[in-house]
């Protein structure tokens, strides 16, 4: 009886790494995630002890803060960035599907 091959070939290898790669970068986005969630919620806690206290300053840092996100949200739609390029004859194309 033949039994299946159990050989590692170079792409059965490359591909294992990949995903142990892709696996890691899963857990540091979540985990990233968790701390800008973490820091949200300290910031509206900050926000709202804030505004007992001077209305004036947390509306400023409440302020700030949208701005901060709204660059946040704009960085994530465009990332990772297209390459670009000086001559006008060379087409760049992004290195991943944006959907």
């Amino acid at each position: 009886m033949d039994e299946p091959s159990t050989e590692r070939t170079p792409l059965v290898i490359a591909a294992e790494i990949n995903k142990i790669k892709q696996e890691m970068y899963e857990e540091r986005c979540t985990a990233c995630c968790q701390t800008i969630a973490d820091a949200f919620q300290e910031l509206l806690e900050t926000l709202g002890q804030l505004a007992r206290l001077d209305p004036a300053v947390k509306e400023k840092c409440s302020k700030d803060a949208s701005q901060l996100v709204e660059y946040m949200v704009e960085r994530l739609k465009e990332w990772p960035p297209v390459p670009k390029t000086n001559m006008r004859t060379v087409e760049t194309y992004a290195t991943h599907e944006r959907w």
